[in-house]
Parts: structure tokens; sequence; C-alpha cells
């Protein structure tokens, strides 16, 4: 094999397993963040799912439709409680906890943190407690980083921008 001839490297399909999860009633997830700093969103709960708003970008049929937004964030995670990467749904009120007990790390210095999200009850409407545990120090147990925001479009089954500059500002929630 000579250098202009190598196979291309295998694919890493993880991204493609990767599904946004939303902590369920009753549970307590321990999570290491593997991001640098969360996506945040303005979303739309239309035909039965959650979907981005599209302004400022472009046209956004949910609010022509008088549908109301919530603001939610996405933490790229690895779940040590279930032993699997994901994509963790911070609803308002968490992110307000993470703001509060994390100031000091936001908004580009999350990577490594330690996080016991957890919902006590049986409701899913219950609200989120947030715990906060330090960051770890030893880098190099910290799974690699998910690309929170390509996860994000493909699980919307929206294409990715193909403006670099589109990116942040699609997922600025507003």
């Amino acid at each position: 094999m000579t250098l202009l001839d190598q196979p291309p490297p295998e694919r890493d399909h993880r991204a493609e397993r990767v599904r946004i999860e939303t902590l369920p009633a009753g549970a307590i997830w321990r999570c290491l963040c593997t991001a640098h700093k969360l996506a945040k969103v303005s979303t739309h709960f239309i035909r039965g799912r959650t979907m981005p708003c599209r302004l400022p970008d472009g046209r956004c049929d949910a609010c022509t439709a008088g549908l109301d937004r919530e603001w939610e964030c996405y933490m790229g995670c690895w779940n040590e409680s279930r032993q699997v990467s994901m994509v963790l749904r911070v609803t308002k009120g968490a992110y307000e906890q993470v703001e509060d007990l994390a100031a000091g790390l936001l908004p580009d210095k999350l990577r490594g943190s330690r996080w016991t999200f957890s919902r006590p009850g049986e409701s899913r409407r219950n609200k989120v407690r947030v715990e906060f545990h330090g960051v770890e120090q030893e880098r190099s147990i910290i799974p690699a980083g998910l690309d929170v925001v390509g996860i994000l479009y493909r699980c919307w089954g929206i294409p990715r921008p193909k403006v670099p500059g589109m990116v942040g500002h699609s997922l600025g929630g507003h």
C-alpha cells in the first residue's frame, strides 16, 4: 500500500445510533458531559414530535400557525448510569440549575463536567433536579465528543445547513 492508495478510514457509526433522550419519570442519570458547550434552540411540538423553530433563518410554519415555542438545550454526554453516549434534552428549568451550579463553565467549558439529572415521581411532567459533581481531571477517560448539532439535524430529519456560520445561528434560540 502506498501513500496514495490507502483505504478510507472506517466510518464511525456511533453518531447514527445516538438519539435525543429525555429523562423519564423516576429516573436518575449520572452523566459526563462530552461537549464543550450546549446546543440551545427554540422548538415547537408539532405532529407529535419536537421540531426546531425555523425563525429567524427562514419561514416557520409552526409560528405562522400560532404554536407555542419552548426553549430547550441539548447536552452531548456519556450516560454513566446506562453506559451509552447520548444527547440529553435539558429543559429550561434544568438549564437554569446548570447555570446556577456551574456558571464558570458556561458557555464553552463544560467538557468533562459531571452531573446527576433526576426526575422524581411517576410523571414525566415533574421537575428535573440537577446536581453538579465537579469536572473530571483525568481527561483521557472522557469519551470523544458527539456532533450534537449534526445529531439534532439528523433526528429532526432536516438537512444540515452548508454555510458554517449558519449552524450556530440556526440553533441559537431566540
